[in-house]
């Protein structure tokens, strides 16, 4: 019953809205007890009804739900998106492509409720942030959202909303970072806990120096390549052609070629 992921991002269609699959992920991770996000694809229509899932979603699943990157209009097949927390605005054009620009008045206004969903809930898990505010909203800098925001959201207090349309790579690439902003890093969950060979329980933390452990949670027959194990390593490091045991078969197997998908 070995854990493989450390957090989780559900993906729903921006167009058919929440779906069954949808509530079975969120059911799935919360009984996993693992951060989430949430990425609305299919946002390059900009008819795609992003307000109505956002309601949708947050009504179902509570007001932990918070905006994060949000499209604000759609010029032919290009279509502007905001980052709530620095108020950037990006356009993407229809080969995926981005471009930073400025943001207007229009822009503002459209993204304004959603900034404020995203800085009241963000300011709720910080005395500090709820104080500031408060007094002088102005005052609480980006770099003091984003450490807030990652908190809340490794604690489970705050599930980030990010969109875009993963066809053509918009978007795709603030969900990237996201992950890499919001989301734990090894370092920030609890050290992995297994048996050895004799049934004793034993701890792996999440260092090179520790002993190689990983998880094998996927086979997969590739025709060019052949048969490819995916692998998510909890400890240690792993080099093309050592030797690991397999616990399962209780006989050590020669690692290959070692590829990233």
């Amino acid at each position: 019953g070995a854990r493989v992921a450390d957090s989780c991002v559900i993906c729903v269609d921006g167009k058919a809205g929440m779906e069954v699959g949808t509530e079975l992920a969120w059911e799935k991770a919360e009984a996993a007890g693992i951060p989430k996000a949430f990425f609305i694809n299919k946002c390059d229509n900009y008819d795609a009804h992003f307000n109505a899932t956002f309601d949708q979603l947050r009504e179902k699943f509570g007001k932990s739900l918070c905006p994060v990157f949000i499209p604000v209009g759609k010029n032919g097949k290009d279509i502007t998106m905001v980052d709530l927390l620095d108020m950037q605005a990006y356009v993407y054009d229809d080969s995926g492509k981005r471009f930073p620009t400025d943001t207007t008045p229009e822009l503002e206004a459209a993204a304004e409720r959603y900034k404020e969903v995203l800085w009241e809930a963000v300011a709720g898990t910080s005395d500090e942030l709820m104080e500031k505010f408060f007094d002088d909203p102005d005052s609480i800098t980006v770099p003091e959202l984003k450490k807030a925001l990652r908190k809340a959201t490794i604690e489970n207090q705050i599930v980030p909303m990010l969109c875009g349309t993963s066809y053509r790579n918009k978007g795709v690439q603030k969900l990237l970072d996201a992950v890499i902003e919001y989301m734990p890093a090894p370092t920030d969950i609890p050290d992995i806990k297994g048996t050895d060979m004799d049934g004793n329980e034993i701890t792996r933390k999440s260092s090179d120096e520790e002993p190689f452990a990983a998880l094998a949670f996927k086979i997969m027959a590739d025709p060019f390549v052949g048969k490819l194990a995916f692998f998510r390593v909890y400890s240690g490091t792993c080099n093309s052609g050592s030797y690991v045991l397999n616990a399962t078969k209780d006989k050590k197997e020669r690692v290959g070629r070692i590829l990233q998908m």
